[in-house]
Formats: C-alpha cells, sequence, structure tokens
C-alpha cells in the first residue's frame, strides 16, 4: 500500500520535472534554428515538425536528472510531513521504503534503451538530413542574394532579390557545365525545392537559350515552369556522412570505417557502449538521492550542505561518465570502465540498504 502510494507521487513528479526540463531544453535548441526561418521561409508548422525531431535526444538527457530529484523531492516532503518516520517505526526497512524507486527505475531503464537503441538514432537520421537540405538551400539563397555564384563546375546564379517566403525573383543562370552546349536560363521567380534528397530549382516564367559551340546556333525555348538540375555543385554532391548519435547500436558496435578510419571506428563504439551503459545512470542517482534524504535520521529536515553534496556527487560521475566517452576514441579500453563505475556504484549503493543502524 506504502508502495503503491508513493510510487503514485514519484510517477506523477517525474512526469511534471521531466517535461519541464526537456520543454526548456526544446526551446534552447530550436531558437539555434531560427535562421531557418528567416533563411529558407519555413512556415512555423514545418519548423515546429523538424524540431519535433530533437524530443527523444532532449528525454535521454533530462530523464535521469528528472527522476533523481522526484525522488529527492517526494522522499523529503514524506520526510516533512513525518510519514517517512511512521513508515520505518512501524518496520519497513530501506529495502522495502525504496521498492517504489527500483520499481519504476526498471521501467525507466527499459524506456531509455528503446529510445537509446531505436528512437533516438531514427529520429536523428531524420532530423540531420532536414538540417542538412536546408543547409544547403541557405548556401544557395546566400550565395544568389550576393551576387554572381560561380561555383568551379561551371554554374553561375543572380537573383536581383529574395521574398520573405525564400522565393527568389529576377533570377539569371549560366550553365557552363556542358562545354559544347553552355546554357543561360533567365526567369521571372522561382523556388528551391528537395528532389531525390538534392536541392533543385524551380523556375518560372523564363526562357532557356542553349548555344550551340560546334554549330554556333541559339535555341531558345519559353517556359512557364522549369527545373533546374543543381546536382553537381560541389557542396551539394558531397555525401554526407553520418554522425554516431544518427547510428543503430549494430553500426556503432561494429563500423564499417574500422579499416578506413580507424579513429572514427573507436568513436563509433564508444559511443554505442555509452548506449549500453547510460540508462543505468538513471537508477543509480535515484538511489543516490533517496540515500541522501534516508541517511538522516532522527532529522526532520534535510540540510541544504547535505543536498550540495549530493548534486556534487551525482555531477561528478556525470562528467567521469562522459570523461570516459570523450577519452574512449583514443583509448579504446575506456569504453569498458564506464561499465566498471556503473556496477561499482551500484553495488555499493546497495549495501547502504543491508548496512545494519544503530
Amino acid at each position: 500500500m506504502f508502495a503503491r502510494y508513493v510510487g503514485k507521487m514519484l510517477i506523477q513528479m517525474t512526469l511534471l520535472i521531466v517535461l519541464s526540463l526537456t520543454m526548456t531544453a526544446w526551446i534552447g535548441q530550436s531558437l539555434r534554428f531560427a535562421q531557418f526561418i528567416t533563411r529558407c521561409g519555413l512556415s512555423g508548422l514545418e519548423f515546429l515538425m523538424t524540431s519535433f525531431y530533437l524530443f527523444p535526444d532532449l528525454i535521454l538527457l533530462t530523464l535521469p536528472i528528472g527522476f533523481a530529484l522526484a525522488v529527492g523531492i517526494v522522499y523529503y516532503r514524506l520526510k516533512l510531513s513525518c510519514q517517512l518516520v511512521i513508515a520505518q517505526s512501524v518496520g519497513l526497512s530501506p529495502a522495502v521504503l525504496a521498492h517504489p524507486i527500483f520499481a519504476l527505475g526498471t521501467g525507466i531503464i527499459i524506456l531509455m534503451y528503446s529510445i537509446n537503441l531505436y528512437f533516438a538514432p531514427l529520429s536523428m537520421q531524420h532530423f540531420k538530413d532536414i538540417e542538412a537540405h536546408l543547409l544547403q538551400k541557405i548556401q544557395i539563397l546566400s550565395a544568389a542574394e550576393g551576387g554572381d555564384v560561380i561555383d568551379h563546375e561551371g554554374i553561375a546564379i543572380f537573383a536581383q532579390q529574395k521574398g520573405e517566403d525564400g522565393t527568389l525573383f529576377g533570377i539569371i543562370m549560366h550553365d557552363r557545365r556542358n562545354t559544347s552546349t553552355p546554357r543561360s536560363i533567365y526567369a521571372e521567380h522561382g523556388r528551391l525545392v528537395q528532389h531525390d534528397t538534392l536541392p533543385r530549382l524551380v523556375l518560372e516564367q523564363g526562357q532557356r537559350v542553349d548555344f550551340d559551340v560546334k554549330t554556333q546556333h541559339i535555341t531558345t525555348i519559353h517556359f512557364d515552369k522549369y527545373e533546374a538540375d543543381l546536382s553537381n555543385i560541389s557542396f551539394l554532391a558531397q555525401e554526407r556522412t553520418r554522425k554516431p548519435c544518427e547510428r543503430f547500436l549494430k553500426e556503432l558496435l561494429f563500423p564499417p570505417e574500422l579499416k578506413t578510419n580507424p579513429r572514427f571506428a573507436q568513436q563509433l563504439q564508444a559511443e554505442g557502449h555509452q548506449r549500453l551503459v547510460s540508462p543505468f545512470f538513471a537508477l543509480i542517482f535515484a538511489l543516490i538521492s533517496f540515500l541522501s534524504v534516508f541517511k538522516t535520521e532522527g532529522q526532520r529536515y534535510v540540510s541544504a550542505k547535505s543536498f550540495c553534496w549530493t548534486a556534487l556527487l551525482i555531477i561528478t560521475i556525470e562528467c567521469t561518465n562522459l570523461g570516459f566517452l570523450n577519452l574512449a576514441s583514443k583509448y579504446p579500453f575506456l569504453s569498458f570502465a564506464n561499465y566498471g563505475m556503473a556496477g561499482s556504484i551500484f553495488m555499493i549503493l546497495i549495501t547502504q540498504f543491508f548496512k545494519r543502524r544503530p
């Protein structure tokens, strides 16, 4: 009965804190991509849909912190209201009092594994693809706004004006990629669209002039709508390498770059091991938070000093965890150090539940 009562409060508090932290972090991350609205003419709905892909990754960051805070707040309230003292007086051991933490912690670990191994890499793949497309679009728009843009493959683009929605007006494009038949295109307006993973310039109300160098013949074609191929422009044609956050576990632990780029492969493997061990830190942080409240037996209030030491311990563990992750790209054996650290800390915490108290 007590476990169900505390478990309900833990779930509510964890949801409240995690959602608050996630929304705060999401707003902060979304502001970084404000340029996409102003430069690419994205609508508010398109922007929200794009930034929505950040949520799984943000939840992985906020869930362990939110769970630990929820445990501290809920058990501190129980201590203030003497409910924790009454539970102890009727013979409930620390292990029994912590049952809701272990139950909810197990659920959080399973949730984090599902996000870590599937939802987060899948959403980041979609987000990074959209981000790469928008960056390509910004490069073209910025170049066109500046006047002549000549890529070494032989394309020059000029636009007199850009509208607020991203539409280009007064477009002149000169294509010399085919040296035997250079081409000039003039259009009243046009837009950049995504087609076959590469942007294309869709022009409207204009004409195309082809010049045959061999015969000195000029061909003029008037069009209502025309798609200009930009596939050979250097910064568009480059194939994007998937980052660690976009890869699934198999691609991380057994990367195809193992022979071609060993340093990057080690970084990928370190990320893979991090995904396997990181969910357990959510339970570890929660147990530390619980013990910081429970260890002050005989005191109704938990001192600020105790809270500071608890926060410092959690921050130290997390910094050590991230330190091992960063160093593992140079020293692969450190990928396994996090397993040892997580296991050692967990065993030390478990022993605290069975330690005899005076």
